[in-house]
């Protein structure tokens, strides 16, 4: 819809402050991709704009077309999508990205991304990050009974966010796969999957890039799409041909930006010849006549130590592996503190000091939204795995403790033995699931039950702030049928004069620390109090009834 259609769907005032908004966001987009305090201030000018026009669904999808953003579709009603879009919040959300992948598209028509990202876009993410750690220093986790408070950078600083661990984990979680494929017998391949020209805006000639006149537009965000799109043919084709298969993906950019994949591969070594074909079938698919696409567009390097090996056959495989993870994630550990990379032709070329090189691919992946690892194939669930290491003490239940151990230890490879002997997955609990539970101690006094779990939902905050119900909270694992507990506390996340009211009452925090114990052993019982309860069902006809596939229930 035009910009003159909307202006007709409503006063010429909210049509002159849409013109305006859009002018300002085309203009900032040629010049400098957005601040954080500009986004905001964008922000709530296109909620107040959405608040008028909320009645106007046209105008709502307009406003969306013109910021490049995609419009907010809820599976749970038009007052959800509304929500979404008359908060300031989300708009600020949403407007930076979609600004910053603008700018630097218009970048990448210029020719002047090289290094992965523009360098505006290196110094803006650097600035981002350098305020989401001041704004984490300022924010408070408390916990439920009140005897911990952490700030949330020591919290991000504790988890994967934090590059050393993920890299450490990344590791772990290699090592223990190529183990246990070893362990059966299975060889790899190191893959490498490339984009057709078209993708690509720039390419080599004699050692300097070039811009490539067959480049047709397609920014780094489309060419992960079709490197998806390859991928789920070819993962297909592996399912029809029941091969079994298993490998560590990661996803790192061209010097001019374009991503390319890389897999570490597991295959039974008689299966090699089959898979091999089936990859450059559907690599080539597109364009694979093109020149040089025989030699670079699907490339293999398969192992070629002693197959009678497992540990060596694992051992070469995580020393592919960690010059992979490391140039990716913070640079550390790689050989000679240099990065180089090859462009879609094969071509070397020097991108700089390694950590440098790996603080621009984080802020390449940030921007267009890419995935950089990926497990895939035939092991266990990395969710299960960090569930469990939450528990530093053996547990007497033989079951539980078969699984823990290995997880608390690092030894992937004895973990997927473990969870897939006992069938390990995760315990969980959707809105539904836990309105059931928490009903189980509402006293209802003659009131209707819809009410009443109305007003339980919004105190329990069982819904997000857009009125749709959470997908699901996570508890613990069940192992063999077992459930077991692995978050026994809340947290909740307040600034400085939140902690000065907490510490202030000393009798509230008594009583709340009272109330976290009664809590956490009621939990212990909700198992069977699910069971008890499904007869409450009927009780939630106040909520707009959902998709079947919106509810995990």
């Amino acid at each position: 819809m035009s910009l003159a259609a909307v202006s007709q769907t409503g006063d010429a005032q909210r049509g002159a402050t849409l013109s305006a908004m859009i002018d300002r966001q085309e203009i900032r987009a040629k010049v400098y991709p957005v601040t954080r305090k500009q986004a905001q201030a964008l922000a709530k000018e296109c909620a107040t704009a959405a608040r008028e026009s909320q009645e106007d669904t046209g105008a709502l999808h307009a406003m969306c077309d013109r910021w490049r953003i995609e419009y907010p579709a809820s599976d749970y009603g038009r007052h959800c999508e509304v929500a979404r879009l008359t908060d300031a919040g989300w708009w600020a959300r949403k407007i930076r990205p979609a600004d910053w992948r603008q700018y630097e598209t218009q970048q990448l028509r210029l020719g002047n991304v090289t290094q992965y990202v523009s360098d505006e876009i290196a110094k803006a993410r650097q600035w981002h990050r350098a305020a989401i750690r001041q704004q984490l220093e300022n924010l408070f986790l408390i916990r439920d009974d009140h005897q911990a408070i952490i700030t949330m950078a020591q919290a991000s600083d504790a988890g994967t966010a934090n590059p050393a661990i993920r890299r450490a984990e990344m590791i772990v979680r290699a090592k223990g796969l190529a183990r246990w494929r070893a362990a059966q017998g299975f060889t790899w391949t190191f893959v490498t999957i490339t984009a057709p020209s078209k993708y690509h805006r720039m390419r080599t000639v004699n050692g300097k890039q070039v811009q490539n006149g067959k480049w047709d537009g397609a920014t780094p965000r489309e060419t992960q799409k079709y490197l998806c799109a390859v991928w789920a043919r070819i993962r297909a084709a592996l399912q029809r041909s029941a091969v079994e298969w298993s490998c560590f993906r990661t996803v790192e950019p061209h010097a001019d930006g374009t991503p390319h994949w890389h897999l570490c591969l597991f295959v039974l070594p008689e299966n090699l010849p089959a898979v091999r074909a089936i990859f450059r079938k559907h690599a080539l698919a597109e364009d694979g006549t093109e020149p040089g696409a025989d030699l670079h567009r699907c490339t293999f390097e398969d192992y070629a130590g002693p197959a009678d090996d497992a540990a060596a056959v694992a051992d070469r495989c995580i020393a592919y592996l960690i010059a992979y993870v490391s140039k990716n994630i913070d640079g550390d550990r790689v050989s000679g503190g240099s990065a180089r990379d090859t462009d879609n032709e094969g071509q070397r070329i020097d991108i700089g000091a390694a950590t440098e090189s790996a603080a621009r691919v984080e802020a390449w992946a940030t921007l267009w939204g890419i995935r950089q690892f990926a497990e895939l194939g035939g092991s266990q669930a990395v969710t299960a795995y960090r569930e469990l290491r939450r528990l530093r003490e053996a547990v007497p239940d033989s079951d539980v403790e078969a699984v823990r151990a290995p997880a608390d230890g690092a030894d992937y490879c004895a973990f997927i033995e473990q969870a897939r002997q006992r069938d390990l997955e995760l315990w969980t609990q959707t809105t539904r699931q836990r309105l059931i539970v928490e009903a189980a101690h509402l006293d209802i006094n003659g009131r209707e039950a819809s009410p009443a779990l109305a007003e339980l939902a919004t105190e329990k905050n069982l819904f997000n702030k857009y009125g749709e119900p959470v997908r699901r909270w996570i508890f613990g694992i069940v192992a063999d049928g077992k459930r077991w507990l692995t978050r026994e506390h809340a947290w909740t996340c307040t600034d400085a004069a939140g902690v000065e009211r907490i510490a202030a009452d000393k009798a509230a925090a008594a009583y709340f620390r009272k109330v976290g114990e009664t809590m956490a052993a009621d939990r212990l019982h909700w198992p069977d109090a699910v069971d008890s309860l499904l007869a409450l069902a009927p009780g939630f006809l106040f909520l707009r009834a959902p998709p079947a596939r919106a509810l995990d229930s």
